[in-house]
């Protein structure tokens, strides 16, 4: 699991329970990440590394990798439950707000949520953005509750048993605008719930077992729903600009 938080000063915290090979042992038990830094050095807080990929293969098995950037990146990762902890693929709680940019990655089969960001008591708002993602076969696909603004892009949400895409807003207004997406095969599409706003566009929702969608979803007039079990209701905003009524 990646678990982001901020324990002091504008340090963020990412914790990756790796599954690596045995010879991991003899590996730093916590290596850091600096966009400033080089994947030559060997990932130490005075010498940090530039990507996680370069610091993955320095990190021991349950080990950690920390960031010292004020902003979180996620990128060229799989977490898999099914050999690592099971909970939550990626868990964004700061309290003190800031980004997380997730990129060519892969969650699944995890018995939580594969991506959630929930501002600690719904406090400082954090800023997502999933680019190129694939979350499969977990309980619930991605998440954006109290003061999180989400942007979903170019991704693939699927065979998630409870809803692929959700925002909710128990504390603090949530956002999530999603575009150029496949979801499908997940219980429920598309869920708005507790003052959640999500807008989606040119996306595709196909084949999902309870409902295409829950809630009050925006829709930009150029999605497609097919072959879902149930309701599959939208609500067109926007103003059509040709005769396909997209915009």
């Amino acid at each position: 699991m990646v678990n982001i938080r901020a324990p002091f000063r504008f340090f963020v915290c990412l914790t990756f329970i790796l599954a690596l090979s045995a010879a991991a042992n003899a590996q730093a038990t916590r290596t850091w990440v600096s966009a400033v830094g080089d994947d030559v050095n060997p990932c130490s807080r005075t010498a940090p590394c530039k990507t996680y990929a370069g610091a993955i293969s320095k990190t021991a098995v349950h080990g950690e990798i920390s960031t010292l950037d004020p902003g979180v990146f996620v990128e060229d990762c799989v977490l898999d439950g099914s050999t690592q902890s099971p909970g939550r693929g990626i868990e964004d709680v700061r309290s003190g707000g800031g980004k997380l940019i997730v990129t060519n990655t892969t969650v699944r089969n995890m018995s939580g949520t594969g991506i959630v960001v929930i501002p600690a008591s719904g406090s400082t708002r954090i800023d997502a953005t999933l680019d190129n993602v694939r979350v499969y076969n977990c309980a619930f696909g991605v998440v954006a509750s109290s003061g999180a603004r989400m942007s979903v892009s170019n991704s693939v949400i699927s065979n998630n048993t409870n809803h692929g895409l959700g925002v909710e807003s128990p504390v603090g207004a949530s956002e999530m605008h999603v575009s150029n997406c496949r979801v499908t095969g997940n219980g429920t599409g598309l869920l708005q719930a507790a003052g959640g706003t999500m807008r989606v566009a040119n996306s595709d929702v196909t084949f999902n077992t309870a409902n295409g969608t829950s809630g009050t979803i925006l829709s930009y007039g150029n999605n497609r729903f097919a072959g879902n079990g149930g309701a599959s209701t939208v609500t067109t905003i926007g103003v059509m600009s040709n005769e396909f009524g997209q915009q």
